[in-house]
Formats: C-alpha cells, structure tokens, sequence
C-alpha cells in the first residue's frame, strides 16, 4: 500500500512541475497573464535611461532594463560604487577583465515592481555623486 501511494505522489508531483514548466514558457513567450509587469518594466526602463542620458552619463546604446553607465577608471568606479551603495542604491561594478581598465561601468538593473520614486531617488544618487567625483 505504501509503494503505492508513493508512486502516486511522485505521479502527481511529476504533474505538478510540469504545470508550472509550461506556465513558465507561455510567459515567457509573450502569453502571460500579467502583461502590466512588461509594460511596467519597459516604463520604468525608459525612464532610467532617459534620466541617466540627461544627466550627460554614457549608457551606451543599450536597450534593456540592465543599464550599464560608463564611470571610467577603476578606483572611480569602486569609490562611486561605495558611495550609491551607502546612499541606498545598488548597483554591480563591472571591472577588467570584463571591460578594459578605463572603461568599467556600474551596472543597474530594473524590475517591474520598482516605482518612480525609487528610480528618480537612484538618478537623483547618481547625479549628486556624479557630480562629486567629476564623471558629469
């Protein structure tokens, strides 16, 4: 009787993870059932990358919610890195050998369930700091 129902069970979780597989695929592929998260996802990207273009930082040509701004040199970098952390904002170093010594970057990354006031707080952090060390 236990053999049984242990093959039942394993039966049912066999069909519980791929239900969950093929909910993942169909929002992946566009069919989910939260289409306000894309849409707030690609508001909230522009929004940053507009804020970062006019604050005269070089973000590059990207177009995803992974936001990489040009610092420059290395210890800038980290010393501007520290300093958005301490203010609040996280962000990922991005340092040789990824890029070259003079090009390392500070990667942002949005989700859809930030809000406006944390991305112009970010921006609001970048700036002031920016400033601060002389990269705008």
């Amino acid at each position: 009787m236990g053999e049984e129902r242990e093959r039942t069970k394993a039966a049912q979780d066999e069909q519980d993870v791929e239900a969950h597989r093929t909910k993942a695929m169909n929002d992946e592929s566009g069919d989910s059932t939260e289409p306000e998260r894309r849409e707030n996802l690609w508001a909230n990207t522009r929004r940053l990358q507009d804020g970062f273009r006019q604050l005269g930082y070089d973000i590059g040509e990207t177009e995803t919610p992974i936001v990489p701004v040009l610092i420059g040199p290395l210890e800038k970098t980290f010393i501007f890195w520290r300093k958005l952390f301490d203010a609040g904002v996280f962000t990922n170093p991005v340092a040789p050998p990824a890029v070259p010594p003079s090009q390392c970057r500070l990667r942002t990354s949005l989700m859809a369930t930030h809000s406006f006031d944390q991305i112009d707080f970010c921006l609001e952090q970048f700036a002031s700091i920016g400033r601060e060390l002389g990269v705008i």
